[in-house]
């Protein structure tokens, strides 16, 4: 292991409605390195969802890429609605840090409406 990840999924904005007679629940699924967490599901959340959680990952040198992927939760199978890719050597050169990130189209991976505000904050070499 080269090095600790701290990762705070905190808030997402605009993001774009998947619900049509309700609000969507809305929950992230984190990938760094080899390793996934699965943050709690905001119920009825709509395109403003508060997630403000925690996550920790070891990564080591390889490690070069976070995923983050926004899921809606549905009674007939979760859909995935956006997806984040982020550096992680932008991580671990600026050691601690706080930004809002563009959410991408599954399919496509164009820009869709909304932003995922991350904070983090990395120890190691």
């Amino acid at each position: 292991m080269s090095g600790t990840l701290s990762l705070q999924v905190i808030c997402g904005r605009g993001l774009r409605e998947t619900g049509v007679l309700t609000k969507q629940d809305l929950y992230i699924v984190v990938t760094a390195g080899g390793n996934k967490a699965r943050s709690k599901t905001c119920q009825g959340a709509g395109s403003d969802p508060n997630w403000n959680e925690m996550f920790t990952f070891p990564l080591h040198a390889h490690d070069h890429v976070l995923t983050l992927e926004i899921w809606s939760a549905k009674m007939l199978g979760d859909s995935k609605t956006g997806v984040v890719t982020f550096s992680l050597s932008e991580v671990r050169a600026t050691v601690t840090g706080d930004k809002q990130l563009q959410i991408l189209e599954p399919s496509t991976q164009r820009a869709t409406s909304g932003l995922l505000h991350i904070g983090w904050n990395y120890t190691g070499p």
